[in-house]
């Protein structure tokens, strides 16, 4: 086996095993690898959506709708906390515009500020990351000026993840059928 070939197998063992530990960590519930599932969980649901690959975007979703990309920004609070092994954990989104942004398609920095269609906020209560969740569907408007949301200022629009898409297009003025 030549060095390359060598170095090869060893890297593609790493990402396995990179996979591997990753899936564990999202089961595990770990804050920032809950989020980051919940913007995949969030892609199956808008029909049609991509997740992008650059983390550092200023939108974690493209969701092509009525010929129209919209940018989808996705933020996540989970009610269990694996640090402390506690539940109850309040639900809280943190909003406050960015002093900078970034487009991963045309690689330019954009000013401070929101440059998304659409924020969802995702609530995920439970130890089983394949139940539990809920979501909230905002357009800009409703977001700017404001650092952090709660549930009580959300009064209660959450919805299940089987109405998500319905209620994400109502707020971008599209109608299921269109």
């Amino acid at each position: 086996m030549s060095p390359s070939d060598k170095d090869r197998l060893i890297a593609r063992r790493a990402l396995k095993r990179y996979s591997e530990v990753q899936a564990a960590r999202v089961r595990k519930l770990y804050n920032r690898h809950r989020a980051v599932y919940a913007e995949f969980l969030v892609e199956q649901l808008l029909t049609g959506s991509v997740v992008v690959e650059d983390p550092t975007s200023s939108w974690d979703l493209i969701w092509p709708v009525n010929g129209h990309e919209a940018r989808v920004q996705v933020k996540c609070s989970g009610s269990y906390l694996p640090r402390t092994q506690k539940h109850g954990s309040k639900a809280t989104w943190d909003v406050a515009a960015p002093k900078k942004g970034w487009d991963e398609v045309s690689r330019l920095e954009l000013a401070a500020g929101h440059h998304c269609d659409l924020f969802i906020l995702a609530r995920h209560e439970g130890d089983d990351i394949e139940k539990g969740w809920s979501f909230a569907a905002l357009n800009r408007e409703l977001i700017e000026g404001k650092k952090k949301l709660t549930m009580k200022s959300l009064k209660s629009s959450l919805v299940e993840p089987g109405d998500l898409e319905d209620t994400a297009r109502r707020l971008l003025g599209v109608t299921p059928d269109e």
